[in-house]
């Protein structure tokens, strides 16, 4: 079951959601381009940031968690271990298609 507190961020911009086409369009082209990375990233949030859970959930080595989440960071500017980066991520992975 879907719940406000799990998705109030998203439930509250997507009305707005054209404002944002100019800065959300390159980071989601670049998980379209990499959907192995946009992955990782979801599910490293979903897992509490630990790199070793991440692994275990996507059956990869925790070496390769680190990596994805780096070359991310490379593709979008967005640091997925700070407030900003996860934040606009999510933001950007989660809002409909523009």
């Amino acid at each position: 079951m879907k719940s406000f507190a799990d998705h109030w961020l998203l439930a509250t911009l997507a009305p707005t959601a054209q404002r944002f086409a100019v800065l959300l369009e390159p980071r989601r082209e670049a998980a379209q381009q990499h959907p192995d990375l946009a992955e990782t990233v979801l599910r490293f949030a979903e897992n509490g940031f630990s790199l070793t859970a991440t692994a275990r959930v996507l059956h990869v080595h925790p070496n390769t968690v680190k990596y994805r989440l780096q070359r991310w960071q490379q593709l979008t500017d967005w640091d997925v271990r700070t407030w900003h980066g996860l934040s606009s991520t999510m933001i950007a992975l989660g809002l409909p298609t523009l």
